[in-house]
């Protein structure tokens, strides 16, 4: 599992034009990265937007809800779930 301790560690190594890519086998590796991710950005005061891909937006925020109380951020708008028609249009 991708911990919010090593993202932080593997983003501070990061020069300007390296890449950072995630790989992985299924959703629960997937969202165990894109999660620590986006929360990272909510602690730095970033937006945040999340594009809905193969998975259901109840999954992603599920996922989110394990993690954090994300409540406040969607309220704020600081956090929004895209879909890729809603992304693109």
């Amino acid at each position: 599992m991708y911990t919010l301790e090593r993202l932080k560690k593997d983003l501070e190594n990061l020069k300007p034009g390296d890449h950072l890519a995630c790989i992985y086998r299924n959703k629960k590796e997937q969202l165990s990265a894109v999660v620590p991710f986006i929360l990272l950005g909510l602690e730095n005061n970033e937006k945040c937007i999340y594009i809905i891909d193969e998975n259901t937006k109840e999954d992603v925020i599920e996922a989110f809800k394990k993690a954090a109380d994300t409540e406040e951020y969607t309220n704020s708008h600081q956090l929004e779930f895209l879909t890729r028609k809603d992304a693109y249009l």
